[in-house]
């Protein structure tokens, strides 16, 4: 898929930041196996399993994956443990990969588009600590 923007004079862009700018599945697949192996799991969380849980609010999905591998766990201690760990790995520098960029945008075109730009809004449903650290990484890339 490739991301269009159309031509025109506009006074300011709203992105998703997931999925859009930035993917960061891969950063909260890792915080999710480290915080699941702390309380218990003894094996690589499963990637189709996880993959499968987009879009379902944090403590639900330490519930299933709890569910899933017949853990017992306080589902906001792990929600807790999991976003620490989301922010730890973010700190490290871990990559975000720019899926808006693979979707055919480009640095140079964004670059473009938003030069003259004074108002860009990011949505999202990260917390905003979450959010701060992503930008952070990838403030040459954003």
């Amino acid at each position: 898929m490739k991301l269009e923007i159309p031509d025109g004079d506009f006074g300011g862009y709203i992105f998703d930041l997931d999925g859009t700018l930035v993917d960061t599945m891969p950063l909260h697949y890792r915080a999710w196996d480290e915080a699941m192996r702390e309380v218990g799991l003894n094996a690589p969380l499963d990637e189709e399993l996880f993959y499968s849980l987009g879009g379902v609010p944090t403590k639900r999905v330490a519930e299933l994956i709890a569910a899933h591998y017949g853990l017992k766990i306080d589902p906001h201690a792990v929600f807790d443990r999991k976003e620490a760990l989301f922010l730890e790995l973010g700190a490290q520098g871990v990559e975000h990969v720019p899926a808006s960029f693979d979707n055919g945008i480009g640095h140079a075109r964004l670059g473009a588009v938003l030069e003259d730009v004074t108002d860009v809004v990011l949505i999202t449903d990260y917390v905003k600590h979450d959010v701060q650290a992503v930008l952070r990484n990838k403030k040459a890339d954003i």
